[in-house]
């Protein structure tokens, strides 16, 4: 059976530090049973945080699956009787990793092809410059999601989690508001400026497509052009809503 809160009685006129030793994390405030002889102990969480130490949040953006399990997954237990979505995520969480690395992996092999990077678009292409300009791209977005992202190892710290009936020990990481918020500026950073990239070039294209089916094609005007391509983009978009979906 889950539990996921413990209940016993206190004076709350009276504040209780766990005799000076609180272990409560997120500002959480740590509640004993006896001031003299306690028993028991319990951290009261401030808002939008959970769990037995208040390790958990539900503010900001949270991207790991700590947070979304949590409690779901039961220690000393075989996998066979884990929750169910315990074992949805052991199952998709490789998968998703497979599919995303043979996709990587065809995408090389197919720019590997000598034929495949022959292509250019315009007049104006110039390949020996293109292939610079896209191998310090890669190298700089590489080099940037390291240097963003090299802070939360240093700030990894294991804590230790014990209930009544279980025991767990969870890695997560501890840092100040300033660092909070900083992770969630690079998370929006990391989210937003891709999509706005692709957004942009996506508009670029069909304009510069349509303008040049318009000089090859004069007997349609360049509007009709345009709303032929956005058709044909929007049906692409509508036609991957299922795979973002899932």
């Amino acid at each position: 059976m889950d539990r996921f809160s413990n209940c016993f009685t206190f004076y709350h006129s009276i504040t209780y530090d766990c005799q000076g030793y609180n272990d409560c994390e997120s500002g959480g405030q740590c509640f004993q049973d006896n001031t003299t002889c306690p028993s028991l102990s319990i951290c009261v969480c401030s808002d939008c945080y959970y769990g037995t130490k208040c390790q958990f949040s539900i503010s900001s953006f949270i991207l790991s699956l700590d947070y979304i399990l949590g409690y779901r997954i039961k220690p000393n237990v075989s996998f066979v009787q884990q929750p169910l979505l315990v074992k949805m995520s052991v199952v998709f969480t490789p998968l998703m990793f497979i599919v995303g690395l043979i996709n990587a992996l065809l995408s090389m092999a197919t720019f590997c092809v000598e034929n495949a990077r022959d292509v250019g678009c315009g007049v104006k292409f110039n390949k020996s410059a293109s292939k610079k300009i896209a191998k310090w791209i890669t190298l700089l977005i590489l080099f940037l999601t390291l240097i963003t992202y090299l802070h939360i190892p240093l700030h990894r710290h294991l804590i230790d989690d014990i209930d009544t009936d279980e025991q767990r020990s969870w890695c997560l990481t501890r840092c100040s508001s300033s660092m909070n918020i900083f992770n969630s500026f690079i998370t929006l950073t990391h989210f937003f400026i891709p999509f706005s990239i692709h957004l942009l070039s996506i508009v670029f294209i069909i304009v510069l497509v349509a303008h040049s089916r318009f000089t090859l094609q004069p007997r349609l005007t360049f509007r009709q052009h345009l709303e032929l391509h956005l058709i044909a983009s929007c049906a692409l978009v509508f036609s991957a809503l299922p795979r973002l979906i899932i």
